[in-house]
């Protein structure tokens, strides 16, 4: 069974965008995956990263690799 979740990335407290995964939608899931990805962007120095749209197709792009 799988365990379906949303990542809201939001601007100022309004969602800009939404990503929807499908499995390990739980802590030690996507919690995690989510938590090596932001510590990689943050290693970036692309001011880009600010923007919610942005930062949430690079993270789809991420999942990808």
């Amino acid at each position: 069974m799988s365990t379906q979740a949303t990542v809201h990335f939001q601007e100022n407290g309004k969602t800009e965008a939404i990503i929807y995964r499908h499995t390990d939608g739980y802590p030690e899931g996507l919690g995690e995956d989510l938590q090596t990805f932001l510590n990689e962007v943050n290693k970036l120095k692309d001011k880009r990263f600010d923007d919610p749209s942005y930062l949430a197709a690079k993270f789809v792009v991420w999942q990808a690799a």
